[in-house]
């Protein structure tokens, strides 16, 4: 499933602290890991480190939804509309 616009991820993962997004990618696909991190900005990449062994469902989902909550804050403000991007996708037969 295609991912929010590389624009918008990156005002999200900008409103975020680095160490929720490292737990909020745990167990997540390689190619979103890689996609979230390729919009953060330099300096946040050269920073970020994945976070190694097990931990506990609930850090991860609490960071998941930390970013579901800045996504719907910036919603609210109009930075961009959620359903504009999810109407907007190919078509599903």
């Amino acid at each position: 499933s295609d991912l929010l616009p590389d624009n918008i991820i990156r005002d999200l993962m900008n409103s975020v602290e680095l160490d929720s997004i490292a737990m909020a990618m745990k167990g997540m696909p390689e190619e979103i890991v890689e996609r979230v991190i390729g919009n953060l900005p330099q300096k946040k990449q050269a920073m970020y480190e994945p976070v190694e062994g097990a931990v506990s469902k609930r850090e991860v989902e609490n960071a998941r939804k930390e970013i579901v909550a800045s996504a719907k804050q910036m919603e609210k403000d109009g930075v961009f509309n959620l359903s504009d991007l999810v109407g907007s996708g190919d078509m599903v037969e």
